[in-house]
């Protein structure tokens, strides 16, 4: 089963670049609660989906977005 975990430590700092397109990301609200779900632990996209009431294909999608960005990781358990 995969985990997804928030990718922890990413440094946005040094370009402005990064920094929007994260905010841009994290403009859709689905997303923002993923962020708030993975905090300080890892969900499967099952898990996510469950507690957000959308289908795994619409967490997957989301997840898609956000590793693109350097938000998340998946890890194989």
């Amino acid at each position: 089963m995969k985990e997804i975990r928030l990718l922890a430590g990413t440094n946005m700092q040094d370009k402005p670049d990064n920094l929007a397109r994260v905010l841009k990301v994290l403009a859709a609200g689905t997303r923002v609660r993923i962020v708030q779900l993975l905090r300080g632990r890892a969900l499967c996209v099952k898990a996510l989906g469950m507690c957000l009431d959308v289908t795994q294909g619409a967490v997957s999608q989301h997840l898609r977005v956000m590793r693109d960005a350097g938000l998340v990781i998946d890890e194989r358990r």
